[in-house]
């Protein structure tokens, strides 16, 4: 690998990380991009560690983020069966028929 490659490990990893903590719903894509990035710009295999690490960090991360957001979206009321995902989170009755949430 050309010595000059080296300053890039660095600036392209916090570029990466500032985008996933801004933009949390590419973090899953952006992963994947620093994995392809690390192994095609750097070909020297200690050089594309650090790049291979955070973006199996940010796929891993992205992962959980969406299963998340997916379980909070959907929110439905055991009795009556409407949706309640607009609602806010700390009601205590479904406002549609009455039951405790829990």
């Amino acid at each position: 690998m050309p010595i000059y490659f080296y300053p890039l490990v660095l600036p392209i990893i916090v570029i990466f990380v500032f985008l996933a903590v801004n933009y949390p719903g590419s973090r899953l894509i952006l992963g994947i991009i620093s994995i392809i990035i690390g192994t095609l710009l750097f070909a020297d295999p200690i050089s594309s560690i650090p790049s291979f690490i955070t973006g199996l960090f940010l796929m891993v991360w992205g992962t959980v983020t969406r299963k998340k957001e997916r379980v909070a979206r959907f929110r439905i009321c055991p009795h009556c069966g409407r949706d309640l995902s607009r609602i806010p989170g700390d009601i205590k009755k479904c406002p549609y028929c009455g039951n405790d949430l829990g």
